[in-house]
């Protein structure tokens, strides 16, 4: 199914303090999720700035990201064009940093790699 291709939140996290150990240089960690479990326990977790889209539209208690469709369902005014911009916006964003770490999953992460026209990203992490 692929989802056996999807890091555990403890996998997550152990590879971003791992890179965090290796390259003492950043400060902070840019990351581009549609869960809010995993800002929450980044935030707790992590000794560096947490910095995300704020306000976009993200799975949470209430409602779930259990299959594909799910963001689909229509939960503002706007929305896809909103899910639209705010996955655009991510991409740049991830784009233009230095350190990567790529989930092998994301198509995501592949346009930031394409996008990524200056060579700002240094190191790629799997």
């Amino acid at each position: 199914s692929g989802r056996e291709l999807v890091d555990t939140y403890d996998q997550l996290l152990s590879k971003i303090n791992n890179i965090l150990k290796s390259h003492s240089n950043i400060d902070k960690v840019f990351i581009a999720t549609d869960e809010d479990d995993v800002i929450r326990n980044l935030e707790r977790d992590l000794h560096v700035e947490l910095v995300y889209q704020k306000g976009i539209f993200r799975s949470n208690e209430a409602l779930r990201h259990n299959h594909p469709l799910t963001r689909l369902i229509k939960v503002r005014k706007m929305h896809f064009y909103l899910l639209v911009k705010e996955v655009l916006i991510d991409t740049l964003l991830l784009s233009s940093c230095k350190y990567f770490l790529k989930s092998p999953t994301s198509a995501v992460s592949e346009c930031a790699l394409f996008l990524d026209k200056h060579k700002n990203i240094q190191q790629v992490f799997i």
